[in-house]
């Protein structure tokens, strides 16, 4: 059967109308690349995103109030597109640890993005013992690294140091103390400070404040994803790296004249002639 080629006319028409086609939906498709969505209420808007970084199992994570996820071992990251510019409530609750809750500002085409930090609600010390262990509670170490442990308490704690001051280095930030206060400070001049030194994509700072009460500080070094420092009246504490409000600030030996050193990798505790690990951060 031969089938007979299109009437002229009707290829102008089918010419026609794919063409209508295209010039209608090519608009489309660039706004849509373009980051546009049609918002009810508000018509056509131009979103961003929200990306969530929870380094633990079992975390539940809510934007708003609406559940997005549950962090786990192959799920470490959380991506909400498609946003309206505002501001939105972020959480990250896990059973026996601070609750980790943050208000991120969104803006057009941008994606803002945190990283939670956990503390747990109790923290566990085992106190360090020269010999063999006494109980569960307790942590043997050879006579010689006892030694060790107590001369390092024996000096201020060590720093990595710089033209401008004593600093404790994590990538391009830097926590240092100054007159009893504690800051963390952005120290590459040549880029933008990362995130958590910025209230909202658009403004940033290169200096913020992780202690500057009524209390003495006068030690201060990155553990566990948050700033550990010691003051002379309060003890030992464990603070988020963030300007954001609301950062958690948990403690984790609250007693007058105790002092901690980063010692094996690990956060040794010194009150009186006692050390204690910490275990759980």
């Amino acid at each position: 059967m031969v089938m007979e080629p299109l009437s002229k006319r009707l290829r102008l028409l089918v010419f026609l109308i794919f063409s209508a086609l295209f010039v209608f939906i090519l608009p489309i498709v660039i706004l849509y690349a373009s980051g546009y969505r049609f918002k009810s209420g508000l018509g056509i808007v131009r979103t961003g995103g929200i990306y969530i970084t929870v380094p633990y199992d079992d975390a539940v994570v809510k934007i708003d109030g609406t559940e997005i996820g549950i962090s786990g071992f192959l799920k470490r990251n959380f991506y909400l597109g498609d946003l309206t510019p505002s501001s939105y409530e972020v959480s990250v609750r896990k059973e026996g640890y601070y609750t980790w809750v943050h208000t991120l500002v969104v803006e057009q085409q941008i994606v803002s993005d945190a990283r939670a930090l956990l503390i747990p609600e109790e923290i566990t010390l085992l106190r360090i013992s020269s010999g063999l262990p006494a109980s569960t509670s307790t942590r043997a170490v050879s006579t010689e690294t006892w030694r060790t442990y107590l001369k390092a308490f024996e000096s201020p704690m060590a720093t990595t140091t710089t033209p401008s001051g004593a600093y404790d280095l994590a990538g391009n930030e830097a926590v240092f103390v100054e007159k009893g206060n504690v800051y963390v400070r952005w120290i590459d001049e040549s880029a933008s400070p990362s995130s958590n030194f910025c209230s909202r994509p658009s403004l940033c700072v290169r200096q913020m404040t992780i202690e500057d009460g009524r209390q003495t500080s006068t030690s201060a070094a990155y553990f566990a994803g948050g700033v550990v420092f010691r003051t002379t009246e309060g003890g030992v504490f464990i603070r988020e790296s963030s300007v954001l409000p609301g950062s958690v600030l948990a403690p984790i030996y609250a007693r007058r004249g105790a002092d901690f050193r980063i010692l094996d990798d690990g956060l040794v505790i010194k009150e009186g002639n006692n050390l204690y690990q910490v275990t759980g951060l």
